[in-house]
């Protein structure tokens, strides 16, 4: 997910809510990670999970954002929860609304490269849900 304001203040600053990546070549394992000015790039607010039969069946994955933490799940089971104990604009700049983007991405940093036999690939998703509960 991307900062709705990413087109006035940049992509770094308007944050970044990675819910589920997955390296083509480790197909078991996949992360969820936040990007925001305390932690870009290589960020360090991310952490793995091992999802057996990732492409083989359907599985849930899920993102609990409120004002106090942002929680990652796949299948109802939590795996990490990012809540800085003091909260700044560098860190917790989670405030303001996001847009979802489901992607295929191919190669780069994360991937490596694509292998010399690749044909195809593809991203089946069966639904997205978004609920949006107003805090007081």
């Amino acid at each position: 997910m991307l900062g709705a304001n990413i087109n006035t203040v940049g992509w770094l600053a308007c944050r970044e809510i990675d819910i589920m990546k997955q390296k083509g070549w480790d197909k078991n394992t996949i992360s969820a990670a936040l990007h925001n000015l305390s932690s870009s790039g290589n960020t360090e607010n991310t952490k793995e999970t091992s999802v057996t039969g990732s492409t083989t069946g359907f599985h849930v994955y899920a993102v609990n954002w409120t004002p106090e933490k942002i929680e990652f799940s796949v299948d109802g089971m939590v795996f990490y929860s990012y809540n800085p104990t003091v909260k700044t604009n560098e860190n917790w700049p989670y405030t303001a609304p996001q847009f979802l983007i489901l992607n295929l991405a191919m190669a780069g940093s994360l991937g490596g490269d694509i292998p010399a036999d690749f044909t195809e690939s593809k991203l089946e998703i069966d639904y997205v849900r978004i609920s949006h509960q107003k805090t007081s």
